[in-house]
C-alpha cells in the first residue's frame, strides 16, 4: 500500500493534472520539466501556469552540500570554491524565479529561460539569471550515454557565477 501511494504521488508531481481524471484543480502548475537525483541532493523542477513558468531549485541536504564548482580543481581553485560557497550560500536551500512565457524557449528537448533585470534569489540580490537544461553526450573507452545537464547562472557585481549538475537520463522527466 505504502509503494502505491508513493507512485501515485509521484504520478501527479512529475505527469500533472492529466495523470488521473481530474485529480487536482484546474489552477495547479503543469511540470514541465523535473530533474531529481535518488536520493536527493539537487532539484530543477520547472512549472508553468497560464501566465509564466517558475523554476523552482531545491538543495534538499542544505547550501552546505550544493554543487558550485564545475571543472578541475587545483588547491590554487580553493580560496575561489570558498568564496563561491559563501555568495552561493545567500541563496538558500529552496528558491524560485519566474519567468514571462517570452524569456523560456525549449527546443528538441532542451530548455533556456533568461531573465534581466534584478532578482532576489533567497537573500542574494543579482542582476539576471538564466537557466538551461541541455543535453551531453558522454562517450568514454568503457560507457556512451547521454546525460542532462542543468545550469543555472546569474550575474552579480557583473561577474557571472554558474551551478550546474549532471544527471542521468533516468533523472530528468520532461513534458
Amino acid at each position: 500500500m505504502k509503494h502505491l501511494l508513493i507512485l501515485t504521488l509521484t504520478a501527479l508531481v512529475f505527469w500533472g493534472q492529466d495523470t488521473f481524471a481530474n485529480p487536482l484543480p484546474p489552477s495547479m502548475p503543469l511540470t514541465r520539466l523535473a530533474c531529481v537525483t535518488m536520493p536527493f541532493t539537487t532539484s530543477h523542477v520547472l512549472t508553468e501556469s497560464p501566465e509564466f513558468f517558475e523554476l523552482n531549485v531545491i538543495h534538499h541536504n542544505g547550501t552546505d552540500n550544493m554543487p558550485i564548482f564545475d571543472g578541475v580543481v587545483t588547491p590554487r581553485s580553493l580560496p575561489q570554491i570558498q568564496e563561491r560557497g559563501d555568495l552561493y550560500t545567500k541563496m538558500g536551500n529552496d528558491f524560485r524565479i519566474r519567468f514571462e512565457k517570452s524569456q523560456c524557449k525549449v527546443e528538441g528537448g532542451e530548455w533556456v529561460c533568461a531573465k534581466k533585470g534584478k532578482v532576489l534569489l533567497g537573500q542574494l540580490e543579482v542582476e539576471s539569471v538564466w537557466f538551461t537544461v541541455e543535453k551531453r553526450r558522454v562517450v568514454t573507452r568503457y560507457a556512451d550515454y547521454t546525460e542532462q545537464v542543468a545550469r543555472f547562472l546569474f550575474t552579480k557585481a557583473q561577474r557571472t557565477h554558474q551551478i550546474s549538475l549532471g544527471y542521468s537520463a533516468s533523472d530528468c522527466i520532461f513534458k
